[in-house]
């Protein structure tokens, strides 16, 4: 069944300045990645041929071109809850889409039978935590929704401004009978 044949309740959408500021932390992952790339080739292919690594040398640019590719997909998985929208429908939810996401199977459309709870990640000040993320908290305060599935999994969903969270979730709690849980992290 495709999303559009579901009724639309919300659609959450991702907060400009958090998606502006996890969009070019990407773009500048990729650069340094790029430039890294070159100055290791680079270095690899100017040794002198007695020095040379041999065929060695094209290894270890895949492994690091490889490593790299890894790393650009794990931020933008790890940003998906936050740069991309959350829709939510009468009958499930699309969750944020990456390219890891989809490998580790994060479904294109989560219908609401499977979800056996919501999880409330939120961040309470405390005297040993760090003191600038803590401040940072206080200025742009951040709650993230996960959503539990009966098979055991935890899908991220968002992260958002409290009040937007709690807004959602509520509605999804409530309309689905899905119990809302907490979880406290402290900064």
């Amino acid at each position: 069944m495709n999303a559009s044949d579901h009724v639309q309740w919300e659609r959450l959408e991702p907060e400009p300045e958090d998606a502006a500021a996890k969009g070019k932390a990407i773009k500048v992952s990729i650069v340094v990645d790029i430039i890294a790339l070159a100055m290791v080739s680079y270095g690899l292919f100017i040794l002198p041929e007695g020095e040379s690594l041999g065929a060695l040398r094209y290894l270890f640019l895949v492994i690091l071109a490889i490593m790299a590719m890894f790393q650009i997909l794990f931020m933008s998985y790890s940003f998906s809850p936050i740069t991309k929208p959350l829709l939510v429908y009468s009958d499930g939810l699309v969750p944020p889409q990456s390219v890891l996401g989809k490998v580790r199977g994060v479904p294109e459309f989560l219908p609401r039978e499977q979800i056996e709870s919501l999880e409330l990640v939120i961040f309470r000040f405390s005297k040993e935590g760090n003191a600038r993320s803590a401040e940072m908290m206080k200025i742009n305060p951040r709650m993230k929704l996960r959503a539990n599935l009966r098979n055991g999994k935890k899908i991220s969903l968002a992260e958002r401004r409290p009040e937007a969270i709690r807004s959602v979730s509520e509605r999804m709690g409530s309309s689905w009978g899905v119990a809302i849980k907490e979880m406290f992290i402290d900064v």
